[in-house]
């Protein structure tokens, strides 16, 4: 498989030291749109606030395509720019990073805080293979309507639906539905599998159940040095206390 083919599959590659010279050719051109892409963001973080139609005539340029209203806040961090697709009326706090070796779709009115990673890029577990310099990519879909608390990290192939919430901290390795609430640490989730029920089974193997009133998806954190019984009482507090706010 050419390299070209190997990313668009998500698979496991390397952007160098390639032989072919469709692949070589193809190392150099993703070295000069990076190159380019730094270029035009230190240009966007650099120019005055108050200039605003210098900064969307940057971003215009970087973007693959975007709504007619959008605003990033400085500084904007990303990989190729290219790669980035957002929908109407964007709004993103400042220091957003975007890991776009592969796409990037957001759609209408999605709210990012600050200091928010968006990564599609990870590496191998192993680590011979890892210091080879491979890596892939897996494109990641937020939907409409979803809010991103600050200093959340999105990473690949992870699809988000419609109306969401993500707290803030959160660590998000799996699809989350459509007017969902969460709140992730360490990529832990409860769902309301049945009408007052909620069933957990954290990384560490430990069981929890606990009563809710809607089908909503709920998390809070877990320490594998405390028991369950320790755990479940986290749960119940944070149960207690977002019961009335949704």
């Amino acid at each position: 498989m050419t390299l070209e083919e190997k990313m668009k599959a998500g698979m496991v590659f390397t952007e160098w030291r390639h032989t072919d010279p469709v692949d070589q050719a193809l190392e150099q051109e993703l070295f000069r749109q990076r190159q380019e892409c730094k270029e035009k963001l230190f240009d966007y973080n650099n120019t005055r606030p108050t200039d605003v139609a210098r900064k969307r005539e940057i971003m215009d340029s970087i973007l693959g395509s975007h709504g007619e209203r959008f605003w990033m806040e400085s500084p904007v961090h990303m990989s190729y720019g290219t790669n980035v697709h957002l929908g109407e009326g964007f709004y993103s706090n400042f220091n957003l990073s975007i890991v776009d070796d592969g796409e990037v779709w957001i759609g209408d009115h999605v709210m990012i805080g600050p200091n928010v990673t968006i990564a599609v890029t990870g590496h191998p577990m192993d680590a011979e293979i890892r210091l080879m310099g491979t890596h892939y990519s897996i494109p990641i879909h937020i939907g409409n309507n979803v809010w991103i608390g600050a200093n959340t990290v999105i990473l690949p192939g992870v699809n988000i639906g419609d109306n969401a919430v993500i707290g803030a901290g959160s660590v998000v390795t799996r699809d989350i539905p459509e007017n969902a609430y969460v709140y992730f640490v360490h990529s832990y989730y409860l769902k309301a599998e049945d009408p007052g029920i909620v069933k957990a089974v954290t990384e560490y193997g430990t069981k929890i159940h606990a009563s809710v009133e809607k089908d909503n998806i709920f998390a809070c954190q877990f320490h594998p040095e405390k028991s369950s019984r320790w755990g479940l009482q986290i749960l119940r507090n944070f149960l207690q206390t977002e019961r009335g706010k949704i």
